[in-house]
């Protein structure tokens, strides 16, 4: 199903590449409550979660589930960047002269 919508967004045989990019952005609210949308939502990840693991698999991420896990962390601890960068853009924040 999902590399037939992929037709939609420009991949296919005739095409250099089978690469296409379809954003589908919708409102759970217009066909649903919110409440239960997100609490199907969270019984489905925890369904995902619950599904055994192969041998040497820690665990199941959903996707973005490390992106925002990274975002907290940074959060709470900062950030090391490296001397160069940090001064660079304290130069770019200096007003000019």
């Amino acid at each position: 199903m999902m590399q037939a919508l992929g037709l939609l967004a420009g991949s296919g045989s005739e095409q250099e590449s089978d690469s296409g990019y379809l954003f589908i952005a919708f409102r759970p609210d217009l066909v649903g409550t919110a409440d239960v949308f997100n609490r199907r939502v969270t019984q489905l990840i925890e369904r995902i979660k619950a599904t055994p693991r192969r041998p040497g698999i820690d665990e199941i991420r959903i996707p973005s589930e490390r992106a925002f896990r990274s975002r907290e962390r940074a959060l709470c601890e900062g950030l090391n960047i490296d001397r160069l960068v940090f001064d660079a853009l304290v130069a770019l924040r200096a007003p000019p002269g």
